[in-house]
């Protein structure tokens, strides 16, 4: 009897502990005190843009910090979204026909609920207009060559941009055809869109972008005012250049520029210092004068600093001048070799082969090419030349020198080699230091 009035007195005080504790607005024991945060939730109506009419069925999203909450509209389109945190908040909205629109909402935190003396139950109203995915527009773009030729501008990129509505996409793109026009389908019926132009080029000028704001409708396809580009009033520059640090010498030095030049006006000079510049006359245009090609007229030198200095006109008349520095490449060197570093020296096995990795391929047909081993025992003593034999990678990089028959022996040898490069102008690397064989 009295064990059954001891577990019923204990389970009275374990509800009462829970009606304090758990049925009052503070929600969570930290250390044993209870700590307090805001439930905040937002709800609202979700209706059409254009005829005010309620949408059922609208999908909507709150993504706050790394949690997500999903509802539906109802009926009535109304929505709710309940236990959410104090912080920023992101809402998406959306239904099949019309486009994805956001907003975004921020819940106090019980400091701020606190200052203002409200409820930690923070209710917010957010209520959305959607638009249908069904406004048409088509237009016509011009370019402008001179007072007296105006024509058609193909190949346009045209944009229409509701940046100034929080929807997604809030871009959309249209080419212009033969004829000029542009046509867009299935856009927001917004109230307005700024239809622009992207910076265009027809192969002989450039042209600057052009916009106009241009009312929508729904279900209506508008037709904007004609629009008119303009050409570029100024100097062309380059877009790509193949001028990095490590130019191969016999390379054809290759540019893009921007717009169209005049390769009559067109002069490039190079020299190894400023004030000596050579004219090349090597040149060749492409791309509609836009890329040139400079065959720099005799090999460059290796490991040298060359200056470049061109100058002319655009097609559209504007004068054009500009200079580069560049460093040609290095020549051959030692990329990589698997001789192993042993007590800051050299080091092989005796039945080791050597391998070594040049930068550049070996012009291995050179009478210059010079390749020799010699040893040396543990006492010292010496055994004179090693007969070796040196095989090559298919592309001429990587040498590869096996062990003599019956293997070297334990002691010394010293690795001693020079090779030159298929680059020419005498450039060689050469190799020679001792080798422990353990």
């Amino acid at each position: 009897m009295k064990k059954y009035f001891l577990r019923f007195v204990t389970g009275l005080i374990f509800v009462s502990l829970f009606f304090v504790i758990g049925c009052s607005e503070d929600n969570s024991v930290v250390n044993g005190e209870v700590e307090k945060r805001v439930i905040g939730s937002i709800h609202g109506v979700v209706t059409d843009a254009n005829d005010n009419a309620r949408l059922e069925e609208a999908v909507v999203k709150v993504v706050q910090k790394d949690k997500m909450y999903t509802t539906k509209t109802d009926s009535l389109g109304y929505y709710i979204v309940k236990e959410l945190y104090s912080g920023n908040y992101e809402a998406t909205f959306h239904i099949d026909g019309y486009a994805v629109s956001r907003a975004y909402g921020y819940i106090p935190t019980v400091e701020e609920i606190a200052d203002a003396k409200l409820d930690l139950n923070y209710e917010e109203v957010l209520d959305m207009d959607l638009f249908t995915l069904n406004a048409g527009l088509t237009g016509k773009l011009y370019k402008v060559i001179d007072d007296g030729n105006i024509v058609a501008a193909s190949g346009v990129t045209v944009i229409a941009d509701f940046d100034h509505f929080d929807i997604s996409p809030n871009e959309y793109t249209a080419i212009t055809n033969a004829s000029g026009v542009f046509t867009f389908t299935n856009l927001p019926a917004a109230s307005m869109v700024t239809v622009r132009t992207l910076p265009y080029n027809d192969g002989t000028y450039s042209f600057d972008p052009t916009m106009q704001m241009v009312e929508l409708h729904p279900a209506v396809s508008v037709i904007a005012p004609d629009m008119r580009v303009i050409i570029t009033d100024a100097a062309p520059f380059v877009l790509t250049h193949n001028l990095q640090d490590g130019f191969l010498i016999g390379s054809d030095i290759i540019m893009t520029f921007n717009k169209a030049i005049d390769p009559n006006s067109f002069k490039v000079y190079l020299d190894i210092a400023k004030a000596t510049k050579t004219e090349i006359t090597s040149v060749v245009w492409s791309n509609g004068n836009m890329t040139v090609t400079i065959n720099p007229d005799e090999n460059l030198l290796l490991d040298t600093w060359y200056y470049m200095w061109f100058e002319g006109k655009s097609a559209d008349g504007n004068e054009f001048g500009n200079d580069y520095y560049f460093e040609t490449q290095h020549g051959i060197d030692i990329s990589t070799s698997n001789l192993e570093l042993y007590d800051g020296f050299y080091s092989i096995t005796t039945a080791q082969e050597i391998t070594v990795v040049f930068s550049e391929a070996v012009n291995i047909s050179s009478s210059y090419n010079d390749l020799e081993v010699r040893g040396w025992d543990i006492d010292n003593n010496y055994l004179g030349f090693y007969t070796v034999s040196a095989s090559w990678s298919a592309d001429k990089k990587t040498l590869t020198i096996p062990p003599p028959s019956g293997d070297y022996q334990k002691g010394e040898i010293r690795l001693r080699f020079t090779y030159y490069s298929s680059l020419g102008q005498d450039d060689a690397i050469s190799f020679d230091e001792y080798i422990e064989v353990r």
